[in-house]
């Protein structure tokens, strides 16, 4: 394992601002500095401009949606499964989900 710390170049991944991320996290808290980048991750974060999820079922095609809250998503992930296993076992679920619904975005 490369163990070459944050203040010096990782091998992987390398670019500048993972670079720039662990320089400025080595300034701030030094007693991570020699700490190894082992990975990191970038992609896409979604979110609603609510922050919270959008669950619904479309009409046509007949399918769920379930477009979940970057920002809560953890937290809310229990009761997100819970109102998306109800949706496609059932139909409807017991906890209100009208204001996650899609079209509170077409207005």
């Amino acid at each position: 394992m490369d163990r070459r710390g944050l203040t010096t170049e990782p091998s992987k991944p390398n670019t500048p601002l993972i670079r720039n991320i662990a320089r400025r996290l080595a300034e701030l808290l030094p007693g991570v500095a020699d700490v190894p980048v082992i990975r990191s991750w970038a992609g896409v974060v979604e979110q609603a401009p609510d922050y919270l999820p959008i669950i619904d079922i479309l009409d046509c095609p007949s399918n769920y949606v379930c477009c979940h809250a970057s920002a809560h998503g953890f937290g809310i992930s229990p009761a997100t499964g819970k109102v998306v296993s109800d949706l496609v076992l059932y139909g409807e679920s017991s906890i209100d989900i009208s204001g996650l619904a899609g079209p509170i975005f077409r207005r």
